[in-house]
């Protein structure tokens, strides 16, 4: 019986772990921009991360001379 609970225990030690661990949806969306920028930002500790978790647009209209 004892290990019965004791497995169990770690069962949902751990699941409550992984919920915890896992970003919200604003945390993933900035991953994603972050991942996803075509350009990437090297520069950016000298203006402190003030542009991180921002898209990255990027025009490429020949039509309007760009």
């Amino acid at each position: 019986m004892y290990t019965y609970i004791q497995q169990q225990w770690n069962f949902y030690r751990n699941q409550a772990y992984a919920e915890a661990m896992m970003p919200t949806a604003d945390e993933m969306q900035g991953i994603k921009n972050d991942w996803n920028r075509l350009v990437p930002d090297f520069e950016a500790d000298d203006m402190f991360f003030k542009n991180i978790n921002k898209r990255d647009l990027i025009y490429t209209d020949y039509y309007n001379g760009y």
